[in-house]
């Protein structure tokens, strides 16, 4: 698991659950590409992605397929040419690269996990803290990998919870279908209350992102961009709907100084 940090950063994390600090200064992507549900992703479509001018370290993508436990999703890598060859322009080019996992399954799969190509992993199911400091005690601690969590609905209690970062969803109602998965839109003003809390950390938007409301979301308070169909889909769609975002986020106050990462 490759997790090559800035040189001099300093990175916090929980000593137990319930005591962690916000870290979310170890992200550094800003766009997060979720594998669809019923397609491939391509080495073509990290090619669409990169000839918009996005910087790769401003990219990440997330290995994902609903219903499929981690232990799948690693085999798939590994025996799977097309994800294969995804994975490995992911990996040639420096775009981050993050696997989907319950709580459970990052502590029972640690080793592989470990071996693979990936960064880090997003906790599914809106984790507990303690899912999450279990987690990172089983990935190498606070400078081990990168823990993002998957959350949804209206923000609990503000506290500490020990991610990396947030990735909150549906902010609007979503553009690629999952049989027998309804999401009822939450709305930018839900996203404004996650992103005004204390303990909230960086927080990407997913669900129904894309160009006409990308400046919306960023406006609301979101660190970064995710989405489905925005990275993947025809080839040509996808150049355009990523354009759109890097500009999104180019155009934001509070992107405009953002500094990137080394490659991976």
């Amino acid at each position: 698991m490759s997790s090559e940090r800035e040189e001099g950063t300093t990175h916090r994390g929980p000593a137990e659950p319930g005591t962690a600090s916000v870290r979310g200064d170890r992200v550094r992507f800003r766009l997060l590409a979720i594998t669809p549900p019923a397609q491939d992703p391509t080495a073509r479509h990290v090619d669409a992605w990169l000839r918009t001018g996005v910087p790769a370290s401003q990219m990440a993508a997330l290995l994902r397929r609903p219903d499929e436990s981690l232990a799948a999703a690693l085999s798939r890598i590994d025996q799977d040419a097309t994800w294969r060859r995804f994975v490995g322009a992911c990996t040639e080019a420096g775009v981050w690269l993050l696997a989907s996992a319950s709580a459970r399954e990052v502590t029972l799969a640690a080793e592989p996990l470990a071996r693979s190509p990936a960064c880090g992993v997003q906790l599914r199911g809106d984790p507990s803290p303690a899912e999450i400091h279990r987690a990172r005690e089983a990935l190498g601690g606070d400078d081990g990998a990168l823990i993002g969590r998957s959350v949804h609905g209206a923000p609990p209690f503000d506290s500490p919870h020990g991610a990396d970062y947030t990735c909150l969803a549906p902010v609007f109602p979503p553009r690629t279908d999952q049989a027998g998965r309804t999401k009822a839109a939450i709305g930018l003003s839900t996203l404004r209350r996650w992103t005004a809390l204390r303990h909230a950390g960086q927080v990407f938007a997913l669900g129904g992102v894309d160009a006409t409301n990308a400046s919306a979301c960023l406006n609301a308070g979101a660190y970064g961009l995710a989405g489905i169909r925005a990275f993947f889909g025809d080839v040509g769609q996808v150049r355009e709907d990523v354009a759109a975002l890097h500009q999104a986020l180019a155009a934001a106050p509070r992107h405009a100084d953002a500094k990137s990462i080394p490659r991976l």
